[in-house]
């Protein structure tokens, strides 16, 4: 069973090569291939001839050796070039919740730019009968979600907002 294995191996193996430089063609095919012995290395002028005539031309020389054409491979493609990281975007939005005191009602409204990177934070509400309006603008390019959060949270204590309940 080994002899046949390798008689089996043995029974196809065979190497083609085509060069092409527009004014020499060169075919080299040596091996065996189904039970038949290859042994062919020819040049052929081909200045006079275009790129399709000497690609005609090489295809009829395998075909007559009773062999298929090659298959060029097509080159790879270039690897895309790498994307920035997403960065999660909340569009403004609205939210009411109490105020520290828990009696009056407040507004929150919070977006981020990831263009920018700037979180604006604009709160609404009334502090001793007062209508009070704060904004801030935050610097927080390059700072993931979890540590805009912590900033919102920051600035909300400072400004005497309540801690959003989990």
């Amino acid at each position: 069973m080994g002899t046949s294995l390798v008689a089996l191996a043995q029974d196809n193996s065979i190497s083609r090569s085509i060069s092409d430089n527009g004014k020499t063609l060169s075919i080299r095919v040596k091996g065996t291939q189904n039970g038949k012995n290859y042994d062919y290395d020819r040049s052929f002028d081909v200045s006079n001839l275009d790129k399709a005539a000497r690609n005609d031309l090489s295809n009829r020389i395998l075909d007559s050796l009773g062999l298929e054409k090659l298959s060029v491979p097509s080159p790879p493609s270039a690897p895309s070039a790498p994307s920035a990281p997403k960065v999660s975007v909340q569009s403004a939005s609205t939210q009411k919740r109490n105020s520290a005191d828990g009696q009056n009602p407040f507004s929150k409204e919070v977006s981020y730019s990831s263009s920018s990177g700037e979180l604006l934070l604009r709160y609404k509400f009334k502090r001793d009968g007062k209508d009070v309006l704060f904004e801030r603008t935050i610097d927080a390019r390059n700072k993931s979600e979890q540590e805009r959060q912590q900033l919102i949270s920051e600035v909300e204590k400072e400004i005497g907002v309540p801690a959003k309940k989990n």
